[in-house]
C-alpha cells in the first residue's frame, strides 16, 4: 500500500484542479515515492505548476491517470468515500481534458470539410465485431467496460440509461430491464434478445461483472458502478470508447450511441415493425422515424438494388 502524506490534522489536500493535483503527487508531496523520474528526473518549479502538469499527461497519458486512481484507490481502501469521490473527480476532469481536441497551427491552412448530408450514424458489423473483440476481459475494468457494451449492443439502451440502471431493474434471467424516468419523462421495459446464444453471451458477461462488482464492494444501487462504489462517470465511459477503438483501429471511434443506432439498423433490416420498435427505444414512431430515417432508407435502399 502507498502511504499519503497528510497534515497535521490528519487529512489530505484536496486540490480544486487536477493540474495541482497531479502536481503535487509527481513531486513527492503527496506520495512518499515520487513518480517524477519518468519525467526524465526533472524538477518541476511554483511557477511551472498547472503547465508542467499538463505537458507530462500530453506524454505519458496513462501514467497521469494512473496517478490520480491510485489516491483513489487508497482512501477507498481507507474508508475516506469522500475523499475518494473528491479526487475520482479530478481523474475524470483528466480524461475529459484528455479527449479535448488538439489545436491545430493557425499559419496552417485547412479546407473546410464539406457539409455530410444524411450521414450513417451505425456501423457496420466488422466494425462492432472488432471493437468488442478488442476489449480485455481479463482486467477487472475491462470485465465492466464489455458487460456494458454488450448491454448496449442488445437492448438499443441510451448509455444515460444503462449507467443510471439500478440492480432491482435489472433480471438477468428472464431478460429485462426496467427503465425509470427516461429521456422523455416515461419509464419502459427494456428487453434483451431471447434466442440461447445472446442471451448466453449477456448473462455471461453481467455475471461475470457482478463478481467483480462484489469484489469491490459497492455502496450504490446501480449496475455498473466504479471501484469506489460511486455511479459511473461518463467521461471515464467515453475515454474507454476512445481507448478501445484506437486499439481495434477502428476509425473513426466507436461511440455510445452509435450501438443504439446499429441495433436499430440490425431490427429494421430483419423486418421489426416502427411501432414495437418505437416501445423499445423509448420513443414515439414519429420520433423514431425522424431520427432513425437512414436506417429505413438502407433498408429501401437494399430493396431497389433488387431490380
Amino acid at each position: 500500500m502507498v502511504d499519503i502524506q497528510r497534515t497535521k490534522k490528519g487529512t489530505l489536500t484536496r486540490p480544486q484542479t487536477w493540474q495541482r493535483g497531479l502536481d503535487l503527487a509527481l513531486n513527492g508531496v503527496l506520495f512518499d515515492r515520487s513518480k517524477r523520474e519518468v519525467y526524465n528526473g526533472r524538477a518541476w518549479s511554483k511557477e511551472a505548476v498547472g503547465t508542467r502538469a499538463e505537458d507530462f499527461a500530453e506524454q505519458y497519458p496513462d501514467e497521469a491517470m494512473d496517478t490520480l486512481t491510485e489516491v483513489v484507490r487508497v482512501m477507498a481502501e481507507e474508508g475516506d468515500y469522500s475523499g475518494a469521490l473528491h479526487w475520482q473527480r479530478l481523474a475524470d476532469s483528466l480524461a475529459e481534458w484528455q479527449e479535448r481536441p488538439r489545436e491545430v497551427d493557425p499559419f496552417t491552412p485547412k479546407e473546410p470539410e464539406p457539409k455530410k448530408r444524411n450521414e450513417r450514424k451505425a456501423r457496420n458489423t466488422d466494425e462492432i465485431e472488432r471493437f468488442m473483440d478488442t476489449i480485455n476481459r481479463r482486467s477487472d475494468s475491462g470485465t465492466r467496460f464489455y458487460a456494458l457494451a454488450l448491454m448496449l449492443r442488445q437492448s438499443g439502451m441510451r448509455i444515460s440509461e444503462a449507467l443510471n440502471l439500478e440492480v432491482k431493474d435489472f433480471d438477468i434471467v428472464a431478460g429485462t430491464a426496467f427503465i425509470l424516468n427516461s429521456k422523455n419523462g416515461r419509464s419502459r421495459t427494456v428487453l434483451f434478445p431471447p434466442q440461447p446464444e445472446y442471451r448466453l453471451e449477456l448473462h455471461d458477461a453481467m455475471t461475470k461483472w457482478f463478481i467483480v462488482r462484489e469484489k469491490w464492494n459497492p455502496k450504490c444501487d446501480r449496475v455498473f458502478t466504479s471501484r469506489t462504489g460511486e455511479p459511473l462517470n461518463y467521461q471515464s465511459v467515453i475515454r474507454t470508447f476512445h481507448k478501445v477503438s484506437k486499439r481495434s483501429g477502428v476509425t473513426p471511434d466507436v461511440k455510445p450511441h452509435q450501438l443504439r443506432h446499429t441495433y436499430v439498423s440490425r431490427l429494421k433490416k430483419k423486418g421489426a415493425d416502427d411501432a414495437s420498435l418505437a416501445q423499445q427505444l423509448g420513443h414515439t414512431v414519429r420520433t423514431m422515424r425522424e431520427t432513425y430515417t437512414h436506417c429505413i432508407d438502407q433498408g429501401q435502399e437494399e430493396a431497389v438494388s433488387k431490380y
